[in-house]
This record gives structure tokens, C-alpha cells and sequence, in this order.
């Protein structure tokens, strides 16, 4: 009798859990249905958005930095929500918001043909875009899942690091540098105190 109370005990613990799995996970996807009725492409707020090309591009050739071109097609709700919310402000992993300080990050509305240059193989596209700091692309990602994203963002984020960083290390070889010939100067002076 005591073992049959324990596994009713279990069995009934489980199916509670599993309840409360499935409302949770309910509510969710009604959560996530009302944040995709009420988004709108091109909302993002997660980096530090350039809306203008040429200015995005002076400044990555400027700062000797990687850029990241985001055009968003209107009509392609889907991809455009999956980029925004899935890939710049994916809650679940921060590393991904922190890309926005390690490139140029440009957004342009992909239906103006105005402003895409040359760019105009992705007019009426959603696509991300890693440049190099002389504009030319690197790759292009269409609908890519977060994994593939956050490779290729650190991939070329290591083969172009940004200016501040080159700078730290800069100032650390400086800062080094200095140091030596400081030592240097204080061996001298002991080397003068010595032989007064």
C-alpha cells in the first residue's frame, strides 16, 4: 500500500508539472503571437542603428571597424521579427547585444532604392550583411538561426576588431614600452649614485 501512495504520489506530482509546463508554454506562444501582431520591421532598438549608408560606411573606414547592414523588407514580417527579437535582442543570450559595440551596425528600409548603392541585389529583402571596414561583403545571411549568427558575427568580429580594442592594445604595448625605458632610466640613475 505504501509503495502504491508513493507511485500515485509521482505519477500525479509528474502530470502537475507537465500541466504547468503546458499552460506556461501556452501563455507563451500567446505572448509571442501578440509581440509579432504589434511588431513593426525596422523597430529594433538593440544597437546603436545608422540609418544612412554612406555616413554608416564613412565610419567604419574611419574607425577601422566591421560594419553590419540590416535591411528589412516591410512586407517580410517573419524574418524581419525573427532577426529583431531572435538575433539582436535575444534575451536568452546577452553576448548577442553586445555585437551592436563591436561593429558599425547600419539599418536600411530595403524597399528604397535610393538608399540601398550597392546594394541593390537585396532590394525587397530582409538580410543581414557583415562588411569589412572597406565595405565589401563578407557575408550575407538571409533567415539565419541565432547559433549561425553569433558565429559569423565573432568570426568576423576577430578577423576586424574594433578600434577601442586595437587602441587598448596600443596603449598596453605604449604603456609597456614605457615602463622599459623608465626602468632603464632608474638603472641609470643608481648606475650615476654608485660610482659618486
Amino acid at each position: 500500500m505504501k509503495q502504491f501512495c508513493v507511485v500515485l504520489g509521482l505519477v500525479v506530482g509528474l502530470l502537475v508539472g507537465w500541466a504547468q509546463a503546458e499552460e506556461k508554454a501556452k501563455t507563451d506562444r500567446e505572448k509571442l503571437k501578440e509581440e509579432f501582431k504589434e511588431f513593426k520591421p525596422g523597430s529594433d532598438s538593440t544597437y546603436n542603428w545608422v540609418k544612412d549608408l554612406k555616413e554608416g560606411l564613412n565610419k567604419m573606414k574611419e574607425d577601422k571597424c566591421p560594419g553590419l547592414l540590416y535591411l528589412f523588407y516591410p512586407e517580410d514580417k517573419m524574418t524581419a521579427f525573427s532577426f529583431e527579437k531572435h538575433i539582436f535582442g535575444n534575451q536568452s543570450d546577452p553576448e548577442m547585444s553586445t555585437f551592436g559595440g563591436k561593429f558599425v551596425t547600419i539599418m536600411l528600409n530595403s524597399t528604397d532604392a535610393k538608399v540601398l548603392g550597392d546594394f541593390m541585389q537585396y532590394r525587397g529583402r530582409t538580410t543581414v550583411i557583415f562588411l569589412a571596414p572597406n565595405g565589401k561583403t563578407l557575408q550575407a545571411l538571409a533567415n539565419p538561426s541565432p547559433k549561425t549568427f553569433k558565429r559569423i558575427a565573432t568570426m568576423v568580429g576577430k578577423k576586424f576588431p574594433a578600434k577601442a580594442e586595437e587602441e587598448k592594445g596600443e596603449k598596453k604595448e605604449g604603456g609597456e614600452k614605457k615602463e622599459k625605458e623608465e626602468k632603464k632610466e632608474e638603472k641609470k640613475d643608481e648606475k650615476k649614485d654608485k660610482e659618486q
